[in-house]
């Protein structure tokens, strides 16, 4: 039973891992773009506050109901991995009023 569980444990972790390297590639990529509106810091940083706002937002509202009630294994997998995602929530920020083009 311990070795199911360190074994769960270790899955949890790697789909938590895929979820941040994928949203740090994208990160990369969006950043390595440049904006496509005018550069502008304050509506970049509020911009990357709401998206990750909603993302936190929306990620509570659909899984804290189904945490308490014994969920599915193959949704206790995708909550790491979303919350290993709330970065790529920072994208459109960059993307609109990014760091300007190399």
């Amino acid at each position: 039973m311990s070795v199911i569980l360190f074994l769960f444990a270790l899955l949890m972790l790697a789909s938590f891992c895929a979820g941040l390297a994928a949203s740090m590639s994208v990160l990369y990529w969006v950043w390595r773009m440049g904006p496509k509106q005018s550069k502008d810091d304050i509506f970049c940083f509020l911009s990357i506050a709401l998206g990750v706002y909603l993302w936190v937002v929306l990620i509570s509202v659909l899984f804290d109901p189904m945490l308490g009630i014994g969920a599915n294994t193959l949704y206790l997998l995708l909550y790491p991995a979303l919350i290993g995602a709330t970065p790529l929530a920072a994208c459109p920020g960059l993307f609109l009023f990014g760091p300007r083009k190399r």
